[in-house]
């Protein structure tokens, strides 16, 4: 178990790089991969967010998904044919209502 998330974590961290100064901005955090004795960890700055900052995907885990910013949506579109990433929709747990995404809803 400790080798995958240790994989998860490396995976994390190669792909936050890869995004890196690839869109005019978009702000992605810092992170390292830290092996400790053989564990190994992942080190992220904190984002300064807050409860209002989130203008598209969801901060409760899919109980509702946030969709306020048209330039928020277009980068996110843009991500998602970088990542070949296709749209989808989910449904909002809360109202039932389904939602088009072009991302995961939790990043």
């Amino acid at each position: 178990m400790i080798e995958i998330m240790g994989k998860v974590a490396s995976l994390d961290v190669r792909n936050m790089a890869i995004m890196r100064n690839r869109l005019p901005r978009l702000v992605v955090p810092l992170a390292s991969l830290v092996d400790y004795f053989g564990i190994k960890f992942e080190c992220q700055s904190l984002a300064p967010i807050s409860i209002n900052s989130v203008v598209y995907g969801s901060d409760t885990n899919g109980l509702t998904f946030t969709n306020r910013d048209a330039h928020a949506e277009a980068m996110a579109k843009q991500i998602s044919l970088m990542l070949n990433l296709k749209p989808h929709y989910i449904e909002e747990q809360a109202t039932g209502k389904l939602k088009q995404a072009y991302i995961p809803y939790t990043v």
